[in-house]
């Protein structure tokens, strides 16, 4: 059990590390969001959704294979019934950000439907923040603890 619990720390570590850079370019985003009806600040907004997806897809990926797998087998039941709840709620955002994303495949899309895009990035945003901020101050203590 110690190696497994050094193994969830490691991956922990790792998570938190990667929410800062997914911030990061969350950030970089949202300071250009309302003018995406400029072509010039559309393409900038693009390659941040393509940042967006290059550190999410991995990211996802340790959650669903690694990360909640180990915890679901807890023999501790709040870090069980946690990691069962949260599994199956990020399920539901990655399909909704797999869709947001699919939906703007290009700058000039954007451009043209800058309002759309607006309204519906800021939702995703926040549907982000909100979950990273879950899993730094709810799921990850009680793995510390």
């Amino acid at each position: 059990m110690p190696q497994e619990n050094k193994q969830i720390l490691d991956v922990v570590d790792n998570l938190k590390s990667q929410h800062q850079e997914i911030l990061v370019v969350v950030k970089e985003l949202s300071t250009i969001l309302n003018e995406v009806e400029s072509i010039e600040k559309a393409v900038k907004a693009r390659s941040y959704l393509n940042q967006l997806g290059t550190l999410l897809g991995p990211h996802l990926e340790i959650e669903d294979k690694l990360l909640y797998p180990i915890l679901k087998k807890s023999p501790h039941p709040k870090v069980k019934e946690t990691a069962i709840v949260f599994s199956d709620e990020m399920g539901g955002i990655g399909i909704r950000i797999n869709r947001y994303m699919e939906k703007w495949p290009t700058s000039v899309l954007i451009a043209n439907e800058a309002n759309s895009f607006i309204k519906e990035t800021k939702v995703i945003l926040t549907v982000l923040i909100q979950r990273i901020s879950k899993e730094d101050n709810e799921l990850f203590p009680l793995l510390t603890q």
